[in-house]
């Protein structure tokens, strides 16, 4: 079944609120515990989760860019890289403007699916990091299992 607008938006929501409480519940010292081994701490993984938020919007952006541009970008796009460069941008601030991010990010992300055209959403395409599917599939995968992974490691 086709990922939906309902489902996305729904999803998109869900995720913020559970980033949200779980973030207001962890003590300060949780913060700097390592989360990955040789990896990012938790305030780091705070910011990834606050910044892949904005995934929604970067995919539409994305479907809608000219075949031979999106064909191409694919190849040079380094996720590894994207994300250490958003972290370290974030990283310093403080939790309350980390989750202003989160809200901003969820609430343009979440204006941008409801303005979508129902076709862009069941466009096929190849995301820059290898996902293969319709918009609508990848940005619902992103959420349900890049987002849920990271918020069960926090």
């Amino acid at each position: 079944m086709p990922a939906g607008k309902n489902d996305i938006v729904e999803a998109m929501r869900q995720q913020q609120h559970e980033i949200e409480q779980l973030a207001i519940s962890l003590p300060e010292a949780a913060w700097t515990r390592g989360v990955y081994e040789a990896g990012w701490n938790a305030k780091q993984l705070l910011c990834h989760l606050a910044e892949s938020s904005g995934v929604a919007g970067f995919l539409l952006g994305f479907a809608r860019a000219p075949s031979g541009a999106s064909a191409g970008s694919g190849a040079a796009f380094d996720i590894d890289t994207w994300n250490a460069q958003r972290v370290a941008a974030l990283q310093d601030k403080p939790l309350s403007a980390l989750l202003e991010e989160l809200r901003g990010n969820s609430e343009r992300n979440i204006a941008a699916v409801e303005a979508a055209p129902g076709d862009l959403l069941t466009q096929q395409i190849k995301a820059p990091w290898g996902a293969e599917g319709t918009v609508g599939e990848i940005i619902l995968g992103s959420i349900q299992e890049h987002g849920a992974t990271h918020l069960a490691d926090l």
